[in-house]
């Protein structure tokens, strides 16, 4: 199973297109959302004249997810004659596309994703937290003997995922890696990355045969490859020299692991002394803070304090 991506942008960084991904099954299409630049990407490929069936699962509603569904719905059925079966958790997607005239004898809806299952593939959603106003949820998705989990945009990592670093003394040597890394440079005000936004598909493809050669678990190589990628656009959509978006998601890994494993060096040594013991939600709690104006006023400074004391040590 190998899953391609249409965009790796975010909602105010459309330069880089709309960050929905796709996968291919026994001649079916399965599209992960369907946000503003996804029709013109999907049109693009000539693969698309010649699928049997095409399925689109949302993870949620906001416009980067689903902005240009409704053309690509009405151009499945005017253009390829395919009536696409669109799966959401709830119907509100329905009345969205009917206020723009694509109505139900364009495409076929469920809310019940196992009707999105093929022979060989199964699809188990996970709730996800993301936006007060609407669900969200994220997927995991089994085939062949592999799993892929798919998070849509979430502030919390699920357990069964945190689950995969068993002990920590795995995680510390995850923070090692990225640290040491050939594809991350760390200066004293910054981390630089030559993936460049993911434009450079030769340092890629060396990060992902590195990655691969290393002794870490499966889902572990996982969220290397994507923390190191993740570091690399943030700097891009959040400049370093204002926000700190590659420091701030560094620092936020280092956070949740030092909480989830009690880890001095990752907290109270860099200078973060906020008190989780009544925290329900780690996970929550360390993405939330992530943002410039949050409710427990950790400010950007705040972050970049936490950097200087990193590069300290």
């Amino acid at each position: 199973m190998e899953l391609k991506f249409t965009g790796i942008g975010a909602a105010y960084y459309p330069v880089l297109g709309s960050n929905c991904a796709f996968f291919e099954h026994d001649n079916c299409l399965y599209l992960i959302d369907c946000g503003e630049s996804t029709f013109k990407a999907m049109f693009s490929r000539n693969e698309i004249y010649d699928y049997d069936n095409i399925v689109v699962l949302l993870t949620h509603l906001h416009a980067d997810h689903i902005g240009s569904l409704g053309s690509f719905l009405s151009f499945c059925k005017n253009v390829l004659d395919k009536k696409v079966l669109l799966a959401a958790e709830e119907d509100t997607i329905v009345n969205i596309l009917a206020q723009s005239g694509v109505h139900t004898d364009k495409y076929n809806f469920t809310t019940d994703f196992k009707e999105c299952e093929a022979i060989g593939l199964s699809i188990y959603v996970k709730r996800e937290i993301h936006a007060e106003d609407m669900l969200c949820c994220g997927f995991i998705f089994e085939c062949n003997g592999e799993k892929i989990y798919y998070s849509g945009d979430t502030s919390n990592v699920p357990s069964d995922i945190l689950n995969a670093f068993d002990d920590k003394d795995s995680f510390i040597s995850f923070i090692n890696y990225i640290r040491k890394s050939n594809f991350l440079t760390f200066s004293n005000t910054q981390i630089d990355s030559p993936c460049i936004g993911l434009s450079n598909l030769s340092k890629i493809k060396e990060l992902y045969t590195d990655i691969s050669n290393t002794n870490f678990s499966f889902v572990q190589k996982g969220l290397l490859f994507l923390s190191i990628l993740r570091i690399d656009i943030d700097n891009i959509c959040y400049p370093p020299s204002k926000f700190n978006g590659g420091i701030r998601h560094f620092i936020q890994l280092l956070l949740l692991g030092g909480t989830y494993f009690n880890l001095d060096e990752y907290t109270k040594e860099l200078g973060f002394n906020e008190d989780t013991t009544e925290i329900e939600d780690i996970p929550k709690f360390i993405s939330d803070i992530g943002f410039p104006r949050n409710s427990y006023n950790i400010t950007t400074n705040d972050f970049k304090n936490y950097y200087s004391a990193f590069m300290e040590k």
